[in-house]
């Protein structure tokens, strides 16, 4: 409720949108849910119905071919997606989205310059953009969003949620896989994954703390925080 009172605060009252507020980012660590909440947003009936002209989903990720996704984007818009270039991708998406009321989801986004491909929004717009990078969002989006982890009793519900038992049963092992991820959504998922595919409890703590990632290529990665990310997955793909 939070994240959608900032991104339609000035669409509810009779005021011009600037370019600064017209962006809103929403930060955080790789697997804690962020776009699970942007996704989660676009599909808010409130949301919706204030951008008349629709919602769209850009995934742009660490190494897009932004002409390509500039062309997809402005084809779904009804434009002429015949382009070469990434300016005039822009102009041509600035043109038709002038007098729209549309929100532009950019989902994981890693450079400033992959944003700026799409910071075309008209008066009745916004954008939404994804991202790792703290500082993205400050040089970028006139708003930000920081997306925490959860508190230990949501760790918990959600670990039971992914396992499908009720939050009342989990065993008190359950905290300690909890630690072991960190309280990262994703991690915790995956974990309750395995246990509803038929590893016991005590089994997933054991394989999650038996393995060790050593060397991970993203520097990124590197961080403690996003460790147990990796570590959860190479578990569960074991």
């Amino acid at each position: 409720h939070q994240l959608r009172d900032i991104l339609l605060a000035d669409l509810k009252n009779p005021v011009v949108i600037t370019g600064a507020v017209a962006r809103v980012g929403v930060q955080g660590m790789g697997g804690i849910g962020k776009s699970v909440l942007a996704a989660a947003l676009a599909r808010d009936p409130e949301v919706r119905r204030i951008f008349t002209d629709g919602i769209f989903w850009i995934s742009i990720r660490q190494h897009p071919n932004l002409v390509e996704i500039q062309r997809q984007t402005v084809k779904l818009l009804g434009g002429d997606s015949v382009f070469e270039d990434i300016q005039t991708g822009k102009a041509r998406l600035q043109e038709i989205l002038e007098h729209r009321s549309v929100l532009l989801v950019l989902d994981d986004v890693w450079h400033a310059a992959d944003a700026d491909a799409f910071d075309v929004v008209g008066m009745k717009s916004k954008l939404l953009l994804t991202t790792r990078d703290a500082g993205l969002v400050t040089s970028f989006a006139g708003t930000s969003y920081q997306v925490q982890l959860p508190s230990l009793p949501e760790a918990s519900a959600l670990l039971a949620a992914a396992a499908r038992v009720p939050l009342n049963i989990l065993p008190p092992v359950a905290e300690e896989i909890i630690e072991e991820c960190g309280r990262l959504p994703l991690a915790l998922s995956l974990c309750g994954g395995m246990q509803y595919k038929g590893q016991s409890w005590e089994r997933i703590l054991r394989m999650l703390r038996e393995k060790r990632i050593e060397l991970i290529p993203d520097r990124q990665e590197t961080d403690e925080t996003h460790r147990s990310i990796w570590q959860t997955m190479e578990v569960s793909v074991s």
